[in-house]
């Protein structure tokens, strides 16, 4: 078996060489999209080391001849999410983090075209086991994007305010915290969560504001704390309110 695995390893890695004299003619955006679609193909077929290797190649090249393109930018997301899955965290936070460093200086900091990049950076937090209150900074982020690209009363603003309710509600749920620390993440859950509930009710869509409802009511479980009672009437309410019934687990 380990032998097999090693020649099929090899095999991957040979390919991306193979490819790399008629790829090589091409246009260097042309390229990069090439090396790119390549370490794709070898991910599906569960290759990493030779998706890992056309991967880079592609960083190498975009870095080269196309700096702060698109083709750049598109290399270093790729990467890092190859990376994630091959559990390298370290080099993936930091190809992301160069990312939105540079999204951020070639479009503004406030773009939303930084947004991908930041909820890629949110599930590498998560997926390495990093607090949550560091995945929450960059979902707030896309937060404050979204309310200022699109407006405070859209559903793309809902929605975001509903990611954040989410992950604070998981991370008032973090073993060790200080019970006002907690208590005060519940509270933040679901102002944002009526917020998004409010938005999407007055734009029409009481269905969503029922379902940002209910999938807060499922996180918040059967939490007898003081704190967790109060949000847990704050979001019936809202349920009730959006869907017309009482709200409980059969009928979310």
């Amino acid at each position: 078996m380990l032998v097999d695995a090693a020649v099929m390893t090899a095999a991957a890695l040979t390919a991306v060489g193979v490819v790399a004299y008629v790829i090589n003619r091409r246009k260097p955006a042309s390229r990069v999209d090439r090396y790119i679609s390549i370490s794709s193909q070898l991910f599906r077929l569960q290759r990493l080391e030779g998706a890992l290797e056309a991967a880079r190649v592609a960083l190498d090249l975009a870095a080269a001849e196309l700096t702060d393109s698109p083709e750049h930018c598109a290399a270093l997301h790729h990467l890092s999410a190859i990376c994630t899955v091959a559990k390298r965290p370290s080099e993936a936070l930091e190809l992301i983090d160069e990312l939105i460093a540079r999204l951020g200086r070639l479009h503004g900091e406030e773009s939303d075209r930084l947004i991908p990049a930041l909820f890629a950076k949110a599930e590498i937090l998560e997926a390495t086991e990093q607090p949550l209150a560091l995945a929450a900074e960059q979902v707030a982020r896309v937060r404050e994007i979204r309310r200022k690209v699109s407006g405070a009363n859209t559903m793309e603003a809902a929605f975001a305010s509903a990611n954040l309710s989410s992950i604070l509600m998981r991370g008032a749920g973090e073993s060790g915290l200080p019970a006002a620390r907690r208590d005060g993440l519940l509270r933040q859950s679901v102002a944002l969560c009526l917020e998004a509930c409010s938005v999407s009710t007055v734009s029409g869509n009481s269905a969503q504001a029922a379902m940002f409802a209910a999938d807060a009511l499922k996180l918040l479980g059967d939490d007898q704390s003081k704190a967790g009672q109060e949000v847990l009437t704050k979001l019936r309410g809202a349920y009730a309110e959006a869907a017309g019934r009482e709200w409980h687990p059969g009928n979310a």
